[in-house]
């Protein structure tokens, strides 16, 4: 992958798939496989978010202060839910229709994401910056998910 767009959709696809697997071992109802399942998606999600807010938030708050806010808000909204869903996870509980309910929110945002974000870190920020900012990602969040 050659730039950090890519890279960042590349994460979006990881998570997605590792969605998917707690998809099915909750529908499987192993639990096992579904705190194995949980553990991925809670580790490479919340890394995923602190990487956008820790690096990319402020690079491009000064050019798209709302529309950083809005993502933040929707970062909150994600980590509670991740909160309730990990405690779900542990007393085996965590059901498939709360894990879809939590993929389509992610899929949403995601989206959202793509269409925001992630476009005005293209634009916005200087190639030396992305090349800075891919760099990282390889070294942080991208090295987690292989």
């Amino acid at each position: 992958m050659s730039n950090l767009r890519e890279e960042l959709l590349y994460q979006h696809a990881w998570l997605e798939q590792a969605l998917n697997d707690l998809a099915f071992a909750a529908e499987a109802a192993d639990d096992t496989a579904l705190r194995g399942a949980w553990s991925e998606v809670e580790r490479g999600l919340l890394r995923h978010i602190d990487f956008e807010e820790r690096e990319l938030f402020p690079l491009i708050a000064p050019f798209h202060a709302a529309g950083v806010d809005a993502l933040r808000g929707d970062h909150d909204r994600i980590r509670k839910l991740v909160a309730d869903l990990g405690v779900r996870a542990d007393l085996h509980t965590l059901r498939k229709d709360t894990v879809d309910a939590l993929v389509e929110s992610l899929r949403r945002h995601a989206e959202h994401e793509d269409r925001t974000l992630y476009h005005w870190v293209e634009e916005q920020a200087p190639e030396d910056t992305r090349r800075h900012l891919l760099s990282l990602f390889a070294k942080t969040a991208r090295a987690d998910l292989r």
